[in-house]
């Protein structure tokens, strides 16, 4: 019977242990996927010889794509949304580029 006790406290410890760090390197991993999908989106916007893209700002969080910053006109803010979709991985676009008249 206390083998058993100890046993069954043995397997709550390891759950109780390698839970949290399983769940750890889920979310580690997602973050490395998610800077590396920004990495990619950056370099295919630089490589865009159409835009002014010193201050367009890349953020992705679950290959959700956040765009931000300044644009000098609207057709440069949709040809970087246009850009960034084009980019394997990418699940959705939310272009907050401002234009700057």
């Amino acid at each position: 019977m206390f083998a058993r006790h100890l046993c069954r406290l043995w397997r709550w410890g390891c759950l109780m242990v390698l839970g949290p760090l399983t769940l750890l390197g889920c979310v580690q991993a997602q973050q490395k996927a998610d800077d590396e999908l920004a990495s990619r989106i950056d370099q295919a916007l630089l490589e865009s010889d159409e835009l002014n893209l010193s201050r367009i700002e890349v953020s992705v969080e679950s290959g959700l794509v956040y765009l931000s910053g300044m644009s000098d006109d609207h057709a440069s803010k949709e040809h970087a949304e246009k850009e960034a979709l084009a980019i394997p991985g990418v699940k959705k676009i939310i272009n907050k580029i401002e234009v700057d008249f």
